[in-house]
């Protein structure tokens, strides 16, 4: 939604609707057995997901951020945990021993997987680096969001994620564009 606002309170309006809907189904049980969603603590994720969101919006806005490293960061949640939760859940028997959820080797896995095909997606279509550096930086992002997701207590990966995801891409692009700084002195 970044790409089509061109005022903040247009884009950070969706995510703040979602937070406060979330909350409602998330502390309210009587409000979120409606939707299936009984458990507080499992849950509190739909609260940070969105919550999440609005920070990356605002770093973006506020033009603190790369617009290419924030998508990156909501890709390594949507679509690596996503799968991860999905795939893990349905297929993986082994669960990894810390207390942090339940979650699975087969779906930490299936989140280093997703997470370096997307960065490497977002990279190829919005970054000049080249090809080596494109697949490095999104192995590294992979790994990263992975462990991130792993140690993560309940739903703060929904927080936790996204954001040090969207910070290291951040980071990567900062260094890289050090680097040719750098190099264009020498």
């Amino acid at each position: 939604m970044i790409h089509f606002f061109d005022n903040i309170l247009y884009a950070i309006s969706g995510p703040i609707v979602f937070v406060f809907l979330n909350s409602l189904f998330v502390f309210y049980p009587e409000v979120g057995k409606v939707i299936g969603c009984p458990d507080k603590k499992r849950n509190l994720g739909l609260v940070y997901y969105p919550f999440s969101l609005i920070i990356l919006i605002l770093l973006v806005y506020l033009g603190d951020l790369e617009l290419y490293a924030a998508t990156v960061g909501v890709f390594a949640m949507g679509y690596g945990d996503g799968f991860a939760a999905i795939l893990g859940f349905l297929y993986g028997d082994k669960k990894i021993p810390l207390a942090t959820g339940g979650k699975t080797y087969l779906g930490s896995i299936v989140m280093l997987f997703v997470c370096i095909v997307s960065s490497f997606i977002i990279f190829s279509f919005m970054s000049d680096s080249t090809f080596l550096i494109k697949l490095l930086a999104s192995i590294l992002i992979g790994v990263a969001a992975s462990l991130i997701e792993v140690i993560s207590p309940l739903g703060f990966d929904n927080i936790s994620v996204p954001l040090f995801v969207t910070l290291l891409a951040g980071g990567l692009v900062w260094v890289r564009d050090f680097l040719e700084v750098q190099n264009q002195v020498l």
